[in-house]
């Protein structure tokens, strides 16, 4: 492991950061062109939005006075970051919580789209999902999480750091990137609120602006034969027939162009 510095520590509470090894063929790293970089997440402790290599600095300071605040002898929760991409997220995640439950939060925040099937795993293979976390978690570990098998969206998982805490909710967002501004392929100036699924499989040049996306439908005889998708903040963006998640909507960014009429 690559890049470990320690950030935090006392009693109930340490966090040290792993950087992954790149270069590593099991990590699915997305590419994504021709739109402003805006890689920001606010914090849910102050609201400001921090740039995400600051990001996991700063939630640990919140965290620790959390802890100092309010600790708990018995309660723990885990700190993780889950990434792909330019896409992220910071959770707090109760102790008992089972991976089941924590897939079913990626699913409905991220990910589903038609019910595929999904697994976490290391390099030593897959963990079951009926296990809590505190049963198969220690901070510093690196997970691969992986939705559908055809066509796959692979997370990064990172432990960053087990925390003394009493939590209510089995899962808190801490902080999740801001929606990622695409520009429209076609005009180059307006954000994209569509991607035409056959384009942007074989060209990337498959996402439009409202109007962009009402001249193309015109143009292209073969439209109504293929997907077109909402932009959407989430690595699963224009892969299957994923429409946007059903929590923190506000963040989701679900843009539709106007129906076009026949």
């Amino acid at each position: 492991m690559q890049g470990k510095r320690e950030l935090h520590h006392d009693i109930c509470f340490r966090i040290t950061i792993f950087v992954p090894p790149r270069n590593n063929d099991n990590f699915a790293v997305i590419p994504i062109a021709n739109r402003e970089m805006n890689l920001l997440g606010k914090c849910i402790y102050c609201n400001e939005l921090i740039g995400e290599k600051e990001l996991t600095k700063h939630l640990s300071g919140h965290l620790e006075e959390q802890v100092q605040t309010r600790p708990s002898m018995r309660a723990s929760a885990f700190y993780i970051k889950i990434k792909s991409g330019d896409y992220f997220l910071h959770l707090l995640v109760k102790d008992n919580c089972t991976l089941r439950q924590l897939d079913h939060f990626l699913r409905n925040i991220w990910l589903d789209c038609c019910g595929h099937e999904s697994c976490f795993k290391d390099i030593h293979g897959s963990f079951a999902m009926k296990w809590e976390l505190g049963q198969c978690m220690i901070q510093g570990m690196n997970w691969l999480y992986q939705y559908d098998s055809i066509n796959p969206t692979k997370l990064f998982v990172s432990v960053i750091g087990r925390i003394c805490l009493a939590m209510k909710k089995n899962i808190i967002i801490l902080s999740r990137n801001e929606p990622i501004n695409f520009l429209c392929d076609s005009c180059k100036t307006k954000p994209a609120v569509n991607i035409f699924s056959i384009h942007d499989l074989f060209d990337d040049e498959g996402r439009y602006c409202a109007e962009c996306s009402d001249h193309h439908t015109q143009d292209c005889p073969g439209y109504k034969d293929f997907l077109t998708l909402p932009i959407v903040n989430s690595p699963r963006v224009g892969v299957c027939r994923y429409e946007g998640g059903c929590i923190d909507k506000e963040r989701d960014q679900v843009l539709h162009a106007p129906k076009i009429l026949n």
